[in-house]
């Protein structure tokens, strides 16, 4: 499969709908190669309290139950749900969960736009004020581009 085959295959299809826990996998690598020793994070780290469950969770930007009264063009994004250019990584699912766009980049520690999450570089470093399925899109293409360089795949 050439590389332009497999980037495209990672910007188009619903990753995470077909393998979640590849999806997150994917998601780490690509974050973990954006850090340094200094901001190293273990990623792998369960939470006492949750029975195993992880503590870095995959987060759908539009969330998987959105509120319509959060989400205007709901019905626009629900078939771009889970996409790559979609969904992220966060230690704070559950703050973030269902929340409207604008309140989920508001917070400036945990938020979309805190700079933490390394893999959000493209909703922290624009102007965006609405979640689009343009923005899906692009964002999609641009981490595919850079899991494909982080695998090394194609070289």
């Amino acid at each position: 499969m050439q590389s332009s085959t497999i980037v495209s295959e990672f910007a188009i299809n619903d990753i995470y709908d077909i393998n979640p826990n590849a999806t997150r996998v994917l998601l780490i690598k690509l974050e973990k190669s954006k850090r340094t020793k200094e901001n190293e994070t273990n990623f792998w780290e369960k939470r006492v309290d949750k029975k195993g469950k992880m503590v870095w969770e995959v987060e759908h930007i539009f969330p998987q139950r959105a509120k319509e009264e959060d989400w205007d063009n709901k019905n626009e994004l629900i078939p771009y749900l889970h996409k790559l250019g979609n969904l992220t990584l966060t230690r704070y699912n559950q703050n973030l969960g269902r929340k409207s766009f604008k309140d989920k980049c508001k917070d400036k520690n945990i938020g979309l736009k805190s700079g933490n999450v390394k893999i959000n570089s493209y909703i922290k470093d624009t102007r965006i004020k609405k979640w689009t399925v343009e923005h899906i899109k692009n964002r999609g293409q641009e981490l595919a581009d850079e899991i494909l360089k982080v695998l090394s795949v194609g070289c």
